[in-house]
């Protein structure tokens, strides 16, 4: 499976999409290569390759696509660049869009959808079936709904049908990426993690005056908080990962919020 996610359209969550969602989803020895990256975003995925938008770098991905095309899977991230620089490149090297199983085309509400329209139309005019070409819908308000926000993209989807929507591909906005900003965790490692940060806190009470067990009991709580949070969070992962793998779903596009939220 060779993947690209793109938007010529910057703040829609790309990293997100590619970080989070599908790679750690994907077989492992996975390869991802991020285009026009940009340094400060956290999460990158370690041993990843980083290349430019220039006509020379651009030949070598695709004569490493063309060399690794048995067996191997590869997630290409194009960051948010000049989107004539993409687009001069998908024109120069004509057919390079064959090369891709799938184009993952993220969306939020801080974006534009004249830009992201505009994304698909130039996948389309390259020759990009609309199959290959999937929206994940990110950082969406927790009982939003999509056909509302999203009104725009829905009617053009509606007069064009030239890529798929899946109402199913949805991430839920959440302060968790906030949260651990700057430090050694991930919303992967935190799911994953098994201490019980409960347990934790009642075993340190008896001490709880004590400055240092205070402080470890706020780190406990802390790590309680963003357990949950990070729960909720793959449950999404995992669900737009099905989505954009799998065929289009009729399925809700609202996330209730929880009476005892």
């Amino acid at each position: 499976m060779r993947s690209v996610v793109l938007n010529l359209n910057g703040n829609v969550g790309k990293s997100t999409a590619c970080n989070e969602v599908v790679y750690p989803r994907l077989p492992k020895g996975t390869e991802v290569i991020y285009v026009e990256s940009d340094n400060s975003i956290p999460g990158k995925i370690a041993g990843s390759k980083e290349i430019e938008a220039t006509s020379e770098e651009w030949a070598w991905l695709i004569e490493y696509l063309a060399t690794n095309i048995v067996g191997h899977d590869i997630i290409v991230d194009i960051g948010s660049t000049d989107s004539k620089k993409i687009k001069a490149l998908f024109t120069e090297f004509h057919g390079s869009v064959d090369e891709f199983d799938l184009f993952i085309v993220p969306h939020s509400p801080d974006g534009k959808s004249e830009d992201t329209a505009l994304t698909i139309d130039f996948l389309q005019n390259m020759g990009v079936p609309a199959e290959k070409i999937k929206m994940i819908f990110n950082m969406v308000p927790v009982g939003a709904k999509l056909e509302k926000i999203f009104a725009d993209l829905f009617a053009y989807h509606e007069e064009h049908k030239n890529f798929v929507i899946n109402t199913s591909a949805v991430i839920y906005k959440t302060g968790l990426f906030e949260r651990i900003k700057n430090t050694d965790n991930t919303v992967e490692s935190i799911n994953l993690d098994k201490t019980n940060w409960t347990q934790q806190i009642i075993d340190a009470h008896p001490k709880k005056d004590d400055p240092k067990v205070k402080e470890a009991i706020a780190y406990y709580s802390w790590m309680k908080t963003n357990k949950m949070m990070a729960t909720s969070l793959v449950a999404d992962f995992d669900r737009a990962f099905k989505a954009v793998m799998g065929k289009p779903l009729q399925a809700e596009a609202t996330k209730k919020v929880s009476s005892h939220a």
